[in-house]
Formats: structure tokens, sequence, C-alpha cells
């Protein structure tokens, strides 16, 4: 869109003046954004409340009572504390949630309309099944119960970015 093609424009330009040549041709685009974060997005694509970096501490509750449930760590900066942590404190954006992501999953539902994370990205996210290279069932379920009926749609999964290996389209 305008910022990515105003982006190419200026780096086209820069190039240009640096080196003196223009290119004409780009085979690929490489980006990278955060992968931890909160971006909560209702039925429509609108953000519902200001993006929560994974610096934005304020989800100590939400990662102490899940690092309990799940039996491992869960940071501060994940996605699920902040989605928890959401839900403790009752913010009104919650139940009009229907889908969640970080930077880095937004950038790449931008670039290409697909709601996926690459496998690492998606860790930062939810605890990763090695055995499945996608969300922990067992876990998410224990999510779900937990929740209840504060959970939009009922399972976490949902609303989440589905999850991609290294080179798998």
């Amino acid at each position: 869109e305008d910022g990515l093609q105003g982006c190419i424009s200026s780096l086209m330009a820069e190039t240009e003046r640096r080196h003196g040549v223009r290119p004409t041709d780009v085979a690929a685009l490489g980006v990278s954004a955060m992968m931890h974060g909160y971006l909560a997005f209702d039925e429509q694509g609108e953000l519902l409340v200001p993006f929560r970096t994974w610096r934005n501490t304020s989800t100590g509750p939400a990662a102490a009572e899940l690092s309990a449930l799940f039996g491992c760590n869960i940071p501060l900066r994940w996605s699920i504390a902040h989605l928890y942590q959401a839900i403790l404190d009752g913010e009104a954006h919650v139940p009009r949630i229907a889908s969640l992501t970080t930077l880095a999953g937004y950038v790449h539902q931008r670039l290409t309309g697909r709601k996926v994370l690459g496998v690492g990205d998606a860790s930062g996210m939810f605890p990763i099944d090695t055995a499945t290279g996608t969300y922990d069932a067992t876990l998410a379920a224990r999510f779900d119960e937990l929740a209840g009926a504060r959970l939009p749609g009922g399972s976490l999964v949902e609303l989440l970015p589905v999850v991609l290996r290294a080179g798998e389209s």
C-alpha cells in the first residue's frame, strides 16, 4: 500500500543517490518485526486497542498464573499473557476479539493477506508443541477451560495465526 510503496520508492532513490545505480527489479524483500506483543482485531479487522509491545510489563499476574497452570515459564511479553491479563482486568474489548497477532503477524498479513506466523514468531504468542510444530493443544485446552466464557469464540487456537514451519507455504 502507500506506506510500503513509499518505503520502496525511498529505498530505490537512496540506492541511486549512494551508488549511482537505480534498481529496476526486486526479486525478494525481507521484513522483520516484533515476535512478541498484542494486537487484537475484531471481525472487520479493526484494531481494538493500541499495540502492546514486548516492553509492556503489565501482565505480571497473568504470566504468573499461566506459568503455574502450564508448568512452564510464560514471559510477560508473550501474547497469551497480554490476552489473559486483559481478561483478568475485564477490558471492554475482549468480547469483540476475532483474531490476535503480533507486529510480525500483522506485517505478514498486510503483505500477503494471510493470518500466519512462522513457528519461531508463533512461539512468542503461545507455547509450541515440538512434535506437531504448532500450538500445544494440551496447554491450549487448559487455557480454554481457565478462560471459559470470557474467551471470545471459546477457543484460543481459533484466535491465533496459523503456524507455518520454515519453508512451508
